[in-house]
């Protein structure tokens, strides 16, 4: 018979080992690996606090054949409503759906130019990238939070797009910053994005969803800004009826940390078919 005291004690020591079990995340789903058996915690962007003014670039590299990956899109999407955030999402082919597939080649070359850049081991999807600089798993609200607050205080310049007249051209007007925008240093991007994508995905762990993408980038173009440093450089977009608008971003191309950048939408456009979740005027 086992005496009172005892039994409390297993008692007590089995909760504790529930307790820590419940408490851990899932690892990070590397794309060539099986996911985690157990789910992760939905993600809410309203839990985050607006405290800061900071200027935050968000690229979240994503895919319709991970089953974590539309947690972290909708988180993308949930940010990317905020004055102050700038998201863009990007879908490796190296992880894949056979049907309707969303990705592009220079989307992989990219995230594998940042694993080298940042040390963050294997490729692996939902990755978000912040500023160039933090990496985190692309669901995971308190890192990515955590690692957005530290980012913002970067103070990242905000580069002014001004449409011309002639149509599908536009005058970029760059920022002053602390490091300057030097050709010797810096590449200009400009990411064109799409209009939402509604998607029934055919095959892989996601098959059977219904699912909305934003912010998806179909095109990316490195500008030629010429061989001098310029305050206002002219280029043209060419955007479709497909297309959203563009992101435009300064980024050093060594360290990949990002130091300015601006965001275009159409006419009528707005960053996020969810929203909003907060006012117009909050900031990060």
């Amino acid at each position: 018979m086992i005496r009172r005291p005892i039994l409390l004690k297993l008692v007590l020591s089995l909760a504790c080992i529930m307790m820590v079990y419940a408490g851990t995340a899932p690892t990070p789903v590397k794309a060539q690996n099986t996911p985690p058996a157990v789910p992760p915690v939905a993600v809410e962007a309203e839990a985050l606090q607006p405290e800061m003014g900071g200027l935050v670039v968000l690229e979240l590299f994503s895919s319709q054949a991970c089953v974590f990956c539309p947690k972290a899109d909708r988180l993308l999407d949930d940010l990317s409503q905020m004055e102050n955030v700038i998201g863009f999402a990007c879908h490796v082919d190296y992880f894949d759906v056979r049907e309707g597939s969303l990705s592009r080649p220079f989307c992989s070359k990219r995230q594998t130019r940042y694993k080298s850049i940042l040390r963050s081991g294997p490729n692996y999807t939902p990755q978000m990238v912040i500023n160039g600089t933090y990496e985190t798993v692309g669901y995971r609200l308190d890192e990515v939070s955590k690692k957005m607050r530290k980012a913002a205080d970067q103070k990242i310049g905000r580069i002014e797009i001004i449409k011309a007249e002639k149509e599908n051209q536009f005058n970029l007007v760059l920022p002053e910053t602390k490091e300057g925008i030097g050709i010797d240093n810096y590449d200009i991007w400009l990411a064109t994005t799409d209009k939402p994508h509604h998607l029934s995905i055919t095959g892989g762990r996601n098959k059977g969803k219904q699912i909305v993408y934003n912010n998806i980038v179909s095109a990316m173009t490195k500008l030629d800004i010429g061989s001098t440093n310029k305050k206002a450089i002219r280029i043209a977009a060419n955007l479709k009826d497909k297309h959203k608008g563009f992101v435009v971003f300064a980024q050093n191309r060594e360290s990949g940390h990002i130091i300015a950048a601006g965001r275009y939408l159409k006419p009528n456009e707005k960053p996020s078919i969810f929203g909003p979740f907060r006012p117009a005027n909050k900031t990060l």
